[in-house]
């Protein structure tokens, strides 16, 4: 038996130029926390809003301190 290429094996595939589909496509390996960071954002939004419902007013504060520190640091500014 003889084994031919097709359309399938990598020999027979043009150069790789980056097309997000591409399977050989390099992984994202970047720390980029960005993501993390607004998830914790909204995290902190709506337990403060769970507070302010619950009558805690001093926590719902603090929380949302902390989100907008987060923001600030989110965006390189000093809070």
């Amino acid at each position: 038996m003889t084994y031919i290429l097709g359309p399938g094996d990598s020999e027979t595939w043009p150069p790789f130029v980056g097309h997000p589909h591409d399977p050989r496509i390099p992984e994202d390996d970047s720390d980029d926390t960005t993501a993390e960071a607004i998830n914790m954002v909204r995290a902190l939004v709506v337990s403060a809003a769970a507070s302010e419902v619950c009558g805690d007013r001093t926590m719902a504060e603090k929380k949302m301190v902390a989100a907008r520190d987060m923001i600030n640091e989110l965006l390189w500014q000093k809070a």
